[in-house]
């Protein structure tokens, strides 16, 4: 059940925030030739687009580690009372 929760989070919200954080981050988004190809793209924008990506993931996995540690952080409060409470139906 959690997996299928983290999936539909995941796919509604975490591609949306990952393209607002790009953007915010200045990528600049580079239309392919009709045969694919994106090699009139001058180094500098390139450059511009790899920092602004790698800040976006760097943001995403900051983020979500922050949020999960402050989540499991209540698991740790709760511990002891639940391991009690679980040693008296032993």
């Amino acid at each position: 059940m959690i997996v299928l929760f983290e999936g539909i989070v995941a796919a509604f919200f975490g591609t949306p925030f990952f393209g607002y954080l790009t953007s915010a981050h200045g990528y600049d988004i580079v239309r392919a030739k009709e045969d694919g190809n994106v090699t009139g793209v001058d180094e500098e924008q390139r450059k511009k687009n790899v920092v602004a990506l790698s800040k976006s993931l760097t943001s995403v996995v900051i983020i979500c580690w922050t949020i999960a540690f402050i989540i499991w952080s209540f698991m740790y409060c709760t511990y002891p009372s639940d391991k009690a409470e679980a040693d008296r139906y032993e």
